[in-house]
């Protein structure tokens, strides 16, 4: 029983799920050979997309649905590098052993890094610096570390914090106490490499200044001709002398108040604008049609906004193509749920650098009605509650007669 009603709720979702419609399907430029190429979702699309864009799908030729990953960029990554230092010496003698280190560029440091050979110890050692390789100041000293191998690697690595210098020359001692030395393949640091994410301008918006709406105050309304997420704002300002301005982004709703309609205005940002930067706002992926822009004037002459320019991050779908094969993507369904890839399983296997397969403008599906219901006919509901409560009455008919044979078998005794 419990496997006929599991098998008429599936049924059931199936019927409902089938009507499912996107609203909006978009050609897909031809790959030129097999494999994998990266999708940008163009703001046209992405905004009638559903906040998590899990509303999009790609198909092929044969209407085959086509697995793929969706990547948004960051506003900002930072990738860690290591970068390694040239040994000029490294010698063991019967109670150390010593490398001298070089740092070229003599940059800012802050640790020094060991990569070691697995091993099992207990060392001290002592870090000295130097900018001619003759006089040397101590940085590090009397410094214990032991061995902590790592199971997943033949090699462990073993941090040295120092007080930030930029010697040239360093001096590593590592006292062996006449034993055997350990095996330091190499020296260097970590690098911090930073990168800014990559924007597309979004539609242009209407903006219009309301003049005298608020006093000592420039207020500026911005509408989009569709809503549009929203990443960044660069505000373009003319101003002939220095200014610098507090200012705050507000989005409205209308409300009613004493029977007449009134906007109510929302702070969604505060942020200060001044001569000599790039005025700039972030946001992380807000969808907007409306906006208003406050700028504090106080005592000063009202500075004039020439321009606000619109962005949103770039967003990829990664895909595995066949060149003699048509794409479409169909999207824009407020009923689809994110699909459910193998591909999400070996995301690291797709190869960096891959080439962009261009898409055209949205266009509109034709919306396919759900078959009319006859009034008379039951529908997959109404069969799984009376089946339901078929195994309720079922139930509780053989509860009541369990009960009732417990209650003789008590008199009887």
């Amino acid at each position: 029983m419990k496997s006929k009603i599991t098998l008429l709720l599936i049924a059931n979702f199936i019927f409902i799920s089938s009507y499912a419609q996107f609203a909006y399907k978009v050609s897909i430029e031809n790959p030129t050979e097999n494999g994998f190429y990266k999708i940008p979702i163009i703001p046209d699309i992405k905004s009638l997309l559903k906040s998590n864009f899990s509303d999009i799908r790609i198909y092929d030729s044969l209407e085959t649905e086509v697995p793929y990953l969706l990547n948004t960029e960051k506003p900002v990554s930072y990738t860690e590098l290591f970068s390694e230092y040239e040994i000029l010496e490294k010698e063991h003698k019967k109670k150390f052993t010593r490398l001298i280190i070089r740092n070229k560029d003599k940059e800012e440091v802050e640790n020094i890094i060991l990569i070691i050979k697995n091993a099992e110890f207990t060392k001290h050692l002592e870090v000295n610096a130097s900018d001619d390789q003759k006089e040397w100041f101590v940085l590090k000293e009397h410094y214990w570390f032991r061995s902590i191998p790592n199971l997943n690697n033949t090699s462990e690595i073993r941090v040295l914090n120092l007080a930030l210098n930029n010697y040239e020359f360093f001096e590593i001692i590592i006292y062996d106490y006449f034993e055997k030395p350990i095996n330091i393949l190499s020296v260097g640091k970590y690098k911090i490499k930073s990168e800014l994410g990559k924007y597309t301008q979004t539609a242009k918006a209407n903006i219009e200044e309301l003049k005298n709406f608020e006093a000592k105050k420039s207020v500026y309304k911005i509408t989009f001709p569709s809503e549009q997420y929203v990443d960044k704002i660069e505000l373009i300002i003319n101003h002939e002398t220095f200014y610098f301005r507090d200012c705050e982004f507000l989005t409205s709703r209308t409300i009613k108040e004493k029977a007449k309609e009134k906007l109510q205005f929302t702070t969604v940002s505060n942020f200060e604008i001044s001569s000599g930067n790039i005025n700039t706002v972030f946001f992380t992926d807000m969808k907007i049609k409306e906006l208003y822009l406050k700028i504090n004037n106080n005592d000063d002459k009202a500075v004039t906004v020439s321009d606000i320019k619109f962005y949103q991050l770039n967003t990829y779908m990664f895909a595995d193509f066949k060149k003699d094969n048509k794409y479409i993507l169909k999207f824009s369904d407020k009923n689809t749920q994110a699909p459910i890839y193998d591909l999400q399983h070996f995301a690291d296997s797709i190869p960096e650098g891959l080439k962009e397969l261009k898409t055209g403008k949205p266009e509109k599906l034709e919306i396919k009605e759900s078959p009319k219901k006859n009034e008379n006919e039951i529908t997959g509901t109404q069969i799984i509650w009376l089946i339901l409560a078929g195994v309720m009455l079922f139930t509780g008919y053989f509860s009541y007669k369990i009960i009732n044979d417990m209650k003789k078998k008590k008199m009887t005794k």
